[in-house]
C-alpha cells in the first residue's frame, strides 16, 4: 500500500471520520458499549492523514506536547502507517521545542503499547479515563528531534 502522510484538507473530514469511526469500533466496540461508538469530539482539520489517491487510512492529532489521536484504519493496520504517522507528530512536538512527548491509551489496547514500546515510548503511569472510567496507561518519550531521521514508505 502506498500512501502519502499530509495536513488534512476541507474535503477529507468526512474520510477522517470515517477512517477513525471504523477504527474506533474496532479497537473498542463491545468493552464498554457496542458500536457505533460516539467519535471523540475534536477538530479533525489540524490532523496529519495518511491517503492513497481515494482513502485515508491513518490519522494523528496532536496538543503541545501530547499525542492527542493516533487512529489506523483496521485494513491497513500493520504496513508501518502508525509508525510513520508517529513519527511526524513527535518530529511536531518538537518542532514546538519539546524534547519530551506523551500520550495515553486503553490499558486493554495491548498491540497498540506495544508499537509505541517499541518506538522508544515508556510507560510512566496508569490511571482511569475521566469519563469512561476504564484503566488508561500514560507512555512518555523523551529526547525527541525535529528532524527526519529517515522515511520509509508503506
Amino acid at each position: 500500500m502506498s500512501v502519502t502522510i499530509r495536513k488534512a484538507r476541507p474535503a477529507d473530514l468526512p474520510k477522517i471520520k470515517a477512517c477513525v469511526q471504523d477504527t474506533i469500533d474496532d479497537t473498542y466496540g463491545g468493552l464498554w458499549m457496542d458500536p457505533p461508538l460516539p467519535l471523540p469530539d475534536y477538530d479533525w482539520a489540524s490532523a496529519l492523514i495518511a491517503v492513497d489517491d481515494s482513502r485515508v487510512f491513518g490519522v494523528a492529532t496532536t496538543g503541545v506536547d501530547r499525542v492527542e489521536n493516533l487512529w489506523v484504519h483496521p485494513e491497513a493496520q500493520g504496513q508501518g502507517i502508525g509508525s510513520r504517522l508517529l513519527s511526524e507528530v513527535e518530529r511536531e512536538i518538537a518542532a514546538r521545542g519539546h524534547d519530551r512527548a506523551w500520550l495515553r491509551v486503553v490499558a486493554s489496547n495491548t498491540r497498540a503499547i506495544k508499537v509505541y514500546e517499541i518506538r522508544g515510548w515508556q510507560r510512566f503511569q496508569r490511571g482511569d479515563h475521566e469519563a469512561l472510567g476504564i484503566a488508561m496507561i500514560y507512555l512518555e518519550k523523551c529526547r525527541l528531534s525535529p528532524h527526519p531521521v529517515g522515511r520509509s514508505s508503506a
